[in-house]
């Protein structure tokens, strides 16, 4: 099977999209959903062009709106630095 990565970016988001009307996982959603950005966000940097969130925001603030996005995708995804800490998770931020 051979997937672009604009693909796998659409099946992760509709995935994403399902499971929430679900009401399934909420971490689930969160970090199908969070993988896409990352993708979407990648493919147009490598293409230089600009997301439509990128758009509204002030170029010196991108990475900070970005970092604040990330926060409890890789949250979910990485252990090797804060391996035994737990978080509340709630409207889809890290408290």
């Amino acid at each position: 099977m051979q997937i672009s990565k604009l693909d796998a970016a659409r099946r992760q988001l509709d995935t994403a999209i399902r499971l929430y009307f679900e009401e399934s996982d909420e971490v689930s959603v969160h970090t199908l959903a969070g993988a896409a950005h990352v993708l979407l966000t990648d493919l147009h940097t490598a293409r230089n062009t600009k997301t439509l969130l990128h758009r509204y925001i002030r170029p010196e603030k991108i990475w900070e709106f970005e970092k604040a996005v990330r926060k409890p995708q890789n949250f979910f995804k990485h252990a090797a630095d804060d391996p035994t800490i737990v978080t509340d998770f709630a409207n889809g931020r890290i408290v």
